[in-house]
Order: C-alpha cells, then structure tokens, then sequence
C-alpha cells in the first residue's frame, strides 16, 4: 500500500503492462486466484487528481532522464528544450541573457511550451508546484537551473493545456518532473570539450538511496560547471558582414582597402568623435537636424590614403592631425546616388570606419555557469493507513557574463569673432575648432560586466494515506505543505553618471571641485585622447568614471494543499470518482536594486525602483 500511495501523491504515473511468468505445473493444475483488488495500485496520471486514470485523454510524452547521457546533454534545461513540443519555439536560456533582457534575470533557465511563454508552461516537481528562482524586479518561471539531472527519473510532459485543471499558468501545459525514488547507489562524472576552447562542461554527481524498516531515503550532490565560450574563442564570430548581394549574385559588401577584404560592421564603433556642424538651416533651433561627421583617428597612420576627399561644407571644422572624417562616399550596397554634400568618389569610407574593438573578443557568448545543488527525499510509513514524506533541495548557482559598450560625451566650441574661440578648455585646447559646432566623443568599455549569486531553498513536508479505516473503500488522501525561497544577488558594472552629465557643454576644468551625487574628487577627461577613445584609461580615470555595484531579490512561496479522492458509485461501464480539495498559495518578492540604480545615477542604465508586494 506504500507504493500506492506514494504513485499518486506524486501525481504523475503511467500504467506499466506486467508480464506473467510461465506458468509451473503446479499452476497448470490449480485454478488461478482471484485478484484482490482492493490491494491494487493506485496511479494517477499528471493532468488529472483521480485515481485509476491508466490512460489521459490528453498527448503525454514522457522523457528518460537516461536519455540525456545517449544524446551528450549535462543538464535539465537542455534535455526538455529537445522535445518535440518545445524545440523550435523561442526559449528563455542562460545564452540569451547574456544580451537581452529576461524574466529571472540573467543565467536563468525555463521552458517554453508552443512557443507560449515560460509564465504559460507550469513545472511541477513530484507533482507540486515548486517556487521560482531568480533576480531583478520579473520573476515567475520556475528556474530549471536548480535541480540536477542526476537527481530527475523522468520527464512527464502534458502537451495540451491544462488551464481548467491548473490554473492560467498552465495554459500551454504541464511540465513534471519526477525524481528518483530508487535504492542503491551511483557516482557519476560527466565531461564535455569541444575542439577548441570555451564553453566546456563538466558534471560530477553521487546519489546514495535505501530503504530501512518502515522508512526510505534518497540524497543526491550534484556539481555543474560551465566554461565561458568568449566571441574570440572562435574565428568566424570575429568580423561581422551584413551578406548584402546584388540581383546578379554578387557580393555588394563594402570592401576595406586597407585589408582587401570585406569590411567588418553591424557592431559598435569605437575611438571616435561626432562632429555636429549647426550652422545648416534649421539647426539651431532643431539641434537633431543638424548635420552629424564621424570623425576617426587614423590608428595605423595610413587611413589617408585610402578615403576620398572631403567635400565643400557650409562650416569647415578644424581637427588635429591625424584625424580624418569617415562614413561619406558612394554607397555601394544599394545602389543609392551619392549624397551631394559631399564629393562623389569611387572609394567608400565607410568602409574603414573600425568596429573591431579590443573588447569585442572578450565578449560573453555563452556565460560561465556554477551550480551545486543537494536534494533530499524521505518516506516514513506510520502503518499500512498513513504514512509521511518530505523533500529538502539546496541550491547555488553563480553566472558570470562579460561585455563591452560605448560612452559618449556632448561639448560645443563657438568662434568669437577675433580669432579666439570658447567652450570646450580640452577641445580647444587639443585643435578642435569650429564655428558654432558640436562634438560628441565616442569611448569604448570593456566594464560592462555581470555577476549573479542565487541561493534557492525548498521545503516540502506531508502526509497521506488512504480513509478504509473510516468506512469509504478506496478514497485516498494526501496534504502538504511547501515553503521555496530564492535569494539572488546581482553586481552590474556601471557608469557613474554624476562623472559625465555634469560637465558636459562645459567651459572651465573642474579640478578642485567634487561630483553632485558621490562627491568623489572630479577629474578632468580629455574626452578627444586617442587612448582614452579606445578603451585605454588611466586607473585615475577608471575610479573616477566607473563603479561596481549590487542589487538584491528575494522571492519566497508557501503553500498548503490537501484533497480526497475516490469512488463516489458504480455504473455498468465503470465508476464514478471525485475528487475534493482546497489549495492556498503565497508569493512575495522584494527586490532592491542598488540606491546608484534607484535614483538614476548609472549613465546610460535604466533607473529601477524598489520591486515589493
């Protein structure tokens, strides 16, 4: 009868055909004996609570953890993005926080059925809901990241939606997770390289599980570690190409003379300066009218050569040596008539503008990852009528993401009239010059890192049995109750704000003075130095200009459930069974971003408040 009981509290179940075996002599002459069917098992099948559903009504698929090892994959995420009703539909991964925003943060995992969103595909674990993990201020999947696949049996998957049954996060379907309940012991070590360098895994885990007098256990220690795989790790992410071609064929790509091959574009350029020329008509009083110059540093003392000349402007900027204008020309991708500002040329400085940072190799395309994780499961069986179980998993899972971006800045140089000039001291200074003109000088980072930390806890604690001893044959019932709590951490690289916005259009140096928000001691940036438009600051300026700060999530869930199920009465094509039940849950989330976050003062970051309720 424990077997029974603990097939249904787990909600998941199929029905197995069982073989006999031959028949002996003594059984060919004795009559064979009568099943006692009130000592059969009781299976219920994930989508439903009642018992004796040998079969759903719904499409089930149900995926062997064992599988995993046949196909070479080290985790959970990874083994249910395989199947069918998952695979082609967008996914929330690890991978795709790494650049875009997500719910749960960066390095979470969850699943996706049809395609429907991860809040629409409910994941169970034994058949009850398990709280989410994550970070930041949107959280509501669960995290697949928080239990191994060493501890997993199977994968129950009910691909049509179960919203009547469930609920609306169940819309797409149902996820169960059904963990191991055996006996004996593994040990198991998991490694995985590719050719070259980055992104390779390893998986070491042992599971110890038995049995003894009324009561049974299981307990299992996994350790995951994921390498980073950097952009550089491989050559053909190295130079982007937008594979533009002609009605004939041929390649239209924009060739670099300077290599003789196709010019690389389509991510941030770095080391240069804007230049606003706001003596054209209408710039004045519609400054994003104004005309826009990049303005590029000749880093390899040849870029002359290879760009066609500057044409006639309205108001001839004066730049230091070494410096040229860029992006002007014909185009040649579209056919597109030149621009007449400028004069026409068969050469294209578009295609020298340099995009290829120092940074850009170092780029995360697939975050390093480390998890450890330890998961409990036990049985007691009080007598044949009751018996009590509970789960404990512990969780960490830390994720490390590295990035580059550009920062930029706004001064304006005006002509006095008597051959001096005004505004900007250090553009003046350094022999940019113009009349009533603007210039935005466009730096490169390599501090645009994240790193998160996620403690997750789950407690799961219940009973069940059968009610024979209180008159109704067959009834069953089961209550528990379940507390998760996710505690992230997450440091984000920032920009201080208070660095830059302050002294933009300036007119004097601010040495001696202090910032408005920190007040740090201020530092003058030459925002027109070659090195520092590369990314090469001095360790004064890196202080000054960049930070590292934390924010905090905690998420918590408690829940209590109990139900009856059972036969209500008999009909000539079977019985009739119900079931009977209440269900309460609880969710609370708290997050804080960091106060630099909260009051705005990280330059070029959104500002975030306070997530709690």
């Amino acid at each position: 009868m424990g077997l029974a009981l603990s097939a249904m509290a787990l909600g998941n179940g199929r029905a197995f055909a069982q073989q006999s075996p031959p028949p002996s002599d003594v059984d060919q002459i004795k009559p064979p004996e009568a099943p006692d069917k009130s000592k059969s098992d009781v299976i219920v099948v994930t989508g439903t609570r009642l018992p004796n559903q040998f079969n759903s009504p719904s499409p089930m698929e149900i995926i062997a953890a064992k599988d995993a090892d046949a196909k070479g994959i080290s985790d959970l995420a990874s083994l249910l993005r395989d199947s069918t009703v998952a695979s082609g539909s967008p996914q929330i991964t690890a991978i795709t926080s790494t650049a875009f925003v997500q719910n749960g943060g960066i390095g979470s995992d969850s699943i996706s059925l049809r395609g429907l969103g991860s809040n629409r595909t409910l994941v169970l674990l034994d058949g009850k809901r398990a709280g989410p993990a994550g970070t930041r201020g949107s959280i509501g999947a669960f995290d697949l990241n928080v239990i191994p696949l060493s501890a997993i049996e199977r994968v129950d998957i009910l691909k049509d939606g179960a919203s009547s049954i469930y609920g609306s996060d169940a819309v797409a379907g149902v996820v169960n997770i059904i963990t191991r309940k055996d006996t004996g012991g593994t040990v198991d070590a998991f490694y995985s390289a590719p050719t070259h360098k980055g992104g390779e895994e390893l998986r070491i885990n042992g599971s110890y599980g038995a049995q003894i007098g009324n009561g049974k256990f299981r307990i299992t220690a996994d350790y995951f570690k994921q390498e980073e795989l950097k952009r550089g790790d491989r050559d053909f992410f190295a130079c982007g190409t937008p594979y533009v071609f002609r009605a004939d064929g041929t390649r239209a790509d924009l060739v670099d003379p300077r290599t003789s091959k196709y010019s690389c574009s389509g991510d941030l350029a770095f080391g240069h300066v804007w230049f606003y020329d706001y003596n054209e008509p209408g710039a004045i009083s519609r400054p994003w009218q104004a005309r826009p110059q990049l303005i590029q540093f000749d880093s390899g003392h040849n870029l002359g050569q290879f760009i066609p000349p500057f044409g006639p402007t309205s108001n001839p900027a004066t730049f230091p040596a070494g410096w040229f204008p860029v992006g002007y020309g014909e185009l040649s991708q579209a056919g597109a008539t030149p621009d007449p500002y400028y004069a026409p040329s068969a050469l294209n400085s578009e295609a020298v503008i340099d995009y290829h940072s120092p940074f850009q190799d170092a780029q995360s395309l697939s975050p390093e990852i480390e998890r450890m994780t330890i998961y409990g499961s036990g049985e007691y069986a009080i007598n044949d009528h009751v018996s009590l179980y509970a789960d404990v998993l512990l969780n960490r899972r830390m994720t490390k993401v590295h990035s580059y971006r550009q920062f930029w800045d706004y001064q304006y140089v005006y002509d006095n009239g008597d051959g001096s000039f005004s505004g900007d001291p250090i553009a003046i200074a350094s022999g940019w010059t113009g009349s009533n003109v603007g210039y935005s000088p466009t730096a490169i980072t390599d501090h645009a890192g994240d790193t998160t930390t996620v403690d997750y806890l789950r407690f799961l604690g219940g009973a069940r049995g059968d009610l024979d001893l209180l008159g109704p044959k067959g009834w069953t019932w089961d209550a528990s109750v379940q507390f998760s709590r996710s505690d992230g951490d997450y440091k984000d690289d920032i920009i201080f704000d208070d660095a830059i916005t302050p002294y933009s259009f300036r007119n004097s140096l601010c040495a001696g003075t202090t910032t408005p928000d920190r007040g740090a001691p201020c530092v003058d940036i030459n925002w027109f130095s070659p090195d520092f438009l590369a990314g090469r600051l001095t360790s004064q300026e890196r202080n000054f200009l960049f930070g590292v700060v934390k924010g905090n999530t905690i998420y918590e869930q408690a829940s209590f459930e109990a139900y009856a199920a059972g036969p209500l009465f008999k009909l000539p094509a079977g019985s009739i069974n119900a079931v009977i039940g209440v269900d309460y849950q609880h969710d609370r989330i708290n997050d804080v971003p960091s106060k630099e976050i909260q009051l705005g003062q990280a330059w070029g970051d959104s500002q975030s408040g306070v997530t709690k309720g």
